[in-house]
């Protein structure tokens, strides 16, 4: 078996701390959070040494790189987490932190399952990218290869597919993460992100009209049930509008419960209805 890595690099305007790029610092844990829960994700890499390509390694350009090295099951897992969500949402703002490279901002590359890539593999890789273009050592979306070597189409149609499945687990992580926050305004936070505004929420013991309703509802299992926690089992069932999910709430040691969601969500992506059974 083979997997993708897959490397993201850019010059900044400033150096690192610098208020012209503290929103993009700000943005980090968000972006790379929303990897984890994405299709295909096996994991965010970050080898000792040196992170910065060999390209950017002039004095006018030390502590001005931004480097990120993820891995990913295959090609349309990388491309559906680059061009969709938290890190292309940054994208379109890249030019506000970035100044313009004659370099690419990215490579991807095929590794061995059982592969670990280190700095200086990375930068090798990268190298040969910049100065000899795409090859089964180091390509782009446009210009891909397999793991065969051979050159390869990227999949848009199972792209978009993935897409939409990342965005609805955010959605997911995000209303179970509410469940979760003790503390209301960021319990409201998230709650605000993922739930409509008319939203209906029913289980078997409460019932909520609008998000207000299943804010108090949260607040209320909390003040009863301080510390405990909920978690999605295993993946999720989508078609169209419709959602179905199963979780595992924790109360406190040793007592458990164990549910199951449907769920409807608007053209925005936010959940409008949520049934639970329990």
């Amino acid at each position: 078996m083979a997997k993708i890595v897959f490397m993201t690099t850019g010059l900044l305007h400033e150096p690192w701390g610098h208020p012209q790029v503290r929103e993009f610092e700000d943005r980090i844990a968000g972006v790379f959070g929303g990897a984890a829960s994405c299709q295909g994700f096996l994991g965010l890499r970050w080898p000792p040494g040196d992170s910065t390509p060999l390209v950017y390694r002039t004095p006018d350009q030390a502590g001005r790189t931004a480097n990120t090295l993820t891995v990913w099951q295959d090609l349309e897992s990388a491309f559906a987490f680059a061009y969709a969500g938290l890190h292309a949402e940054a994208m379109g703002k890249r030019q506000d932190w970035f100044a313009h490279s004659e370099w690419p901002g990215y490579a991807a590359w095929w590794v061995p399952d059982d592969h670990e890539p280190t700095w200086p593999d990375v930068h090798a890789h990268f190298d040969r990218l910049c100065h000899d273009g795409p090859s089964p050592d180091a390509f782009d979306f446009k210009h891909a290869f397999g793991p065969d070597g051979q050159p390869y189409q990227l999949d848009r149609e199972a792209a978009k597919v993935l897409m939409r499945r990342n965005k609805m687990q955010g959605v997911l992580t995000g209303y179970l993460g509410a469940w979760n926050e003790p503390d209301a305004a960021t319990r409201r936070l998230l709650l605000d992100r993922v739930w409509a505004p008319d939203g209906h929420y029913t289980d078997p013991g409460s019932h909520a009209t609008d998000l207000a309703g299943l804010d108090a509802i949260i607040g209320a299992f909390h003040a009863a049930n301080p510390g405990a926690v909920f978690s999605q089992e295993g993946d999720f069932d989508l078609h169209h509008s419709h959602v179905r999910f199963f979780w595992h709430l924790t109360l406190r040691p040793g007592v458990e419960l164990r549910g199951m969601d449907y769920a409807q969500v608007n053209a925005a992506g936010q959940i409008k209805t949520i049934v639970g059974f329990f």
